[in-house]
């Protein structure tokens, strides 16, 4: 038998089977969550709060605890599922999936299939980088870097939303290997509406996005300013709302 025909109902007893969807299901609420945050973030990151408020970033404190909350969040989800397997991770579900086989002959082939991706190493290596964010920055206060270190020293010892991202494709490669070829998107739930939604109705509620046609001298001071970027940016949001581009 080859890697792509196994499924979980045809390698694992029937005495695990349960057990096993459980638990991938619970793995997977979590990719799910992390998957969600990273997603918020990323369009925070990118909505262009500058241009809208007339050339500066005056993003107000909630939008930093809303981040800060979705990071923290972030890092702990990776944590949660990458740690010791003597909880639900996902080292010990393909333990659980290597020890409740129904024929020894799939053992090597699943074995062959995890050792191909560096399935134990890659935990490995993100349990390492996450395990030193989620000590020095999230579950402990530690002197020496939270007060004693410059932002340039903390920011190379913290981690980007890139690296989050790259850290939850790296995730959801090995979380297909557990699911034994059963495919498990990261869907979003309708999130990239809600979200759509909220930063149009910021966009729109913008003195700067209606000057043109309110207050005709703060447009021509601010168009000066404008690159073609931002200009594209404007006009894109104009038309959504039915406004002529300028």
């Amino acid at each position: 038998m080859q890697w792509e025909d196994m499924r979980p109902e045809i390698v694992i007893t029937k005495e695990h089977l349960a057990s096993y969807e459980m638990e991938i299901d619970g793995l997977y609420s979590q990719l799910i969550a992390l998957h969600s945050g990273v997603y918020v973030l990323r369009e925070i990151e990118t909505f262009p709060f500058a241009l809208f408020q007339g050339g500066i970033d005056l993003r107000s404190p909630f939008w930093w605890v809303v981040k800060r909350a979705l990071i923290y969040e972030s890092i702990m989800i990776v944590w949660r599922i990458i740690d010791e397997d003597k909880y639900l991770t996902f080292m010990r579900v393909k333990k659980g999936i290597l020890s409740h086989l129904i024929a020894e002959g799939h053992r090597q082939v699943i074995e062959d299939a995890f050792r191909a991706e560096r399935f134990d190493e890659r935990c490995e290596e993100i349990k390492s980088q996450i395990e030193k964010v989620r000590h020095n920055f999230v579950g402990h206060l530690q002197y020496k870097i939270n007060v004693r270190l410059d932002s340039q020293q903390i920011a190379q010892m913290a981690i980007s939303l890139s690296g989050l991202e790259k850290l939850r494709d790296e995730l959801k490669l090995l979380f297909d290997l557990l699911c034994l070829n059963c495919d498990r998107s990261l869907a979003l739930v309708n999130l990239e509406n809600d979200v759509e939604e909220f930063f149009d109705a910021l966009a729109k509620n913008s003195p700067f996005l209606n000057s043109p046609e309110e207050n005709r001298q703060m447009w021509d001071t601010q168009r000066k300013r404008l690159s073609q970027k931002d200009l594209d940016i404007l006009n894109k949001y104009r038309r959504k709302f039915s406004l002529p581009e300028v």
